[in-house]
């Protein structure tokens, strides 16, 4: 098997590490130390298809493959985790789930602005008392009519705060247990009874925003819906499953940036 790298691979590598040295490590303590969401670079990745990279073109993605995303996004953490957190979650946990499982419209409607860098999207999961045990989830969208009416409270949101779109599960069916359980595309932007809760001060990588999103009798179309009623514990899995590729990216990029200001100090 062979496992060098195609000239595309390496190109999408050298322009992230170009852009981790040269505009994100000069500004990275900056952002950090003022809890500073660092639009001008999400904006940089966006141009250059690093916040939808796998996917399609059509979409307003790359359509690159998981190997040119674990590159990009290694050199990106390498150079600031903050970014690189923010780029995975629109990757990994918002991108992903509406490519797998959403329609035709949701993808052109959905996808396309957050793909190509124009929007921010955030997977909305956590709550108090759910997110290990996402069977617990409180979270309620009631269908009335033509619209789904959602109630509670996402906590510990990655983007949460800046995010224009979001995939939200929430119980559609409490006597079906894990089996009740939805997945929602949310225009945030647009959706009446929806708020930013409290945004955390965390001990790091702060320059992600990190959230909580309110839903009070908010409504959003039927059509909103991804996938089945009853299919979201699944799709929220195969989500996390994608999500794992990320995380990894992110831990091998930091730890390189560690690495490398270990062996500059010593030296």
């Amino acid at each position: 098997m062979n496992f060098a790298l195609t000239e595309e691979q390496q190109m999408v590598k050298e322009t992230a590490a170009r852009i981790a040295d040269e505009d994100l490590k000069p500004k990275a303590a900056h952002f950090d130390e003022n809890h500073e969401h660092p639009a001008e670079a999400c904006a940089t990745l966006g141009e250059l298809g690093f916040m939808g990279i796998a996917v399609p073109e059509e979409y307003g993605g790359a359509g690159m493959d998981y190997v040119s995303y674990v590159l990009a996004l290694s050199e990106i953490s390498r150079g600031d985790a903050s970014v690189g957190v923010i780029m995975s979650v629109n990757n990994s946990l918002y991108c992903f789930p509406v490519m797998t499982f959403g329609t035709e419209e949701q993808k052109k409607a959905f996808l396309t602005p957050v793909a190509s860098g124009a929007k921010i999207g955030c997977y909305g999961l956590t709550e108090a008392g759910a997110g290990s045990d996402p069977a617990s989830l409180r979270t309620t969208a009631v269908l009335d009519g033509n619209q789904w009416v959602l109630n509670g409270e996402k906590k510990f949101i990655t983007n949460g705060n800046v995010a224009s779109y979001a995939v939200i599960a929430a119980v559609t069916d409490k006597a079906a247990g894990a089996k009740g359980i939805s997945s929602f595309i949310v225009d945030l932007e647009n959706t009446p009874g929806f708020s930013v809760g409290r945004v955390e001060d965390k001990m790091g990588i702060c320059a992600s925003g990190t959230s909580e999103l309110v839903f009070e009798d908010a409504r959003i179309p039927k059509d909103n819906i991804l996938g089945e009623p009853g299919a979201g514990l699944r799709q929220m899995l195969t989500t996390l499953d994608s999500g794992r590729i990320g995380i990894g990216s992110q831990a091998l990029g930091i730890g390189k940036a560690v690495l490398e200001e270990a062996v500059q100090y010593a030296g």
